[in-house]
């Protein structure tokens, strides 16, 4: 039995499992250009590439790192919640720092983080460059590949945690031709990341179990010379081609 057919057999909503843990593919135009890259484009001409002025790792200003009360009362009281995730990696390799995205996008511990934390990792990541319309798109986008705060706390109660192992990274066509074209800034880039999730969750008077399934996402990335080190621009609801 997958984690999936245990949630159904108990009635409970699956909305945030297959949003986490699909593997969703299809041709789509890239995030970043629906959202506003052709602004990004034209801060960066106007400026000729100047330094972003907010350090890697300082909060970006968005709401994406807002928890509901019901979040902040459980972070109160959750006597393990002392720790922060990992940070991402201060590096200019776009195929490195893509994979840390994925991780933490595919790699969830329902028992010593919320949601929130996660989003606010994310959110520290964002590329400063990216204006206040842009950036609430992009945060709602990495917000719905999270599971709300309810289907977390259904995860936490079987105990439920993931790990992801990366096993390839390319650039998809569509990064390829809009780099080559210049569609968008230099140092812009596209990254899919392929691997395996492994879910493993333990039900109420049950044995522990294991799920394992093939996973695929598409990060857009501003790396030298557009930010060193890099710094994330968004999280693809689809897979690019």
């Amino acid at each position: 039995m997958t984690m999936m057919d245990w949630l159904a057999t108990h009635r409970r909503p699956r909305r945030g499992l297959l949003i986490i843990t699909g593997v969703l593919v299809g041709l789509v135009i890239p995030l970043f250009l629906m959202i506003g890259m052709d602004r990004l484009r034209g801060g960066q001409d106007a400026d000729q590439g100047r330094a972003p002025t907010s350090a890697p790792g300082t909060p970006a200003p968005t709401a994406l790192g807002q928890g509901s009360s019901a979040e902040v009362g459980q972070r109160e009281a959750d006597d393990d919640h002392d720790a922060r995730l990992a940070p991402l990696p201060r590096t200019d390799d776009p195929d490195e720092f893509a994979t840390a995205i994925a991780a933490a996008l595919f790699g969830l511990d329902t028992g010593r983080y919320t949601p929130t934390d996660y989003q606010e990792l994310f959110a520290e990541a964002l590329w400063p460059q990216i204006d206040a319309e842009a950036r609430a798109s992009i945060t709602a986008t990495i917000t719905a590949r999270l599971p709300t705060a309810d289907m977390w706390e259904q995860m936490r109660s079987v105990q439920q945690r993931s790990e992801f192992d990366a096993e390839l990274v390319w650039e998809p066509r569509l990064g390829r031709e809009g780099r080559q074209n210049q569609r968008w800034p230099d140092g812009v880039v596209l990254r899919n990341v392929s691997g395996t999730q492994t879910e493993t969750w333990h039900p109420p008077g049950q044995d522990a179990q294991t799920s394992a399934r093939p996973v695929t996402v598409t990060v857009a990335l501003a790396c030298s010379p557009a930010a060193s080190p890099c710094r994330l621009v968004g999280i693809q609801p689809t897979v690019a081609t």
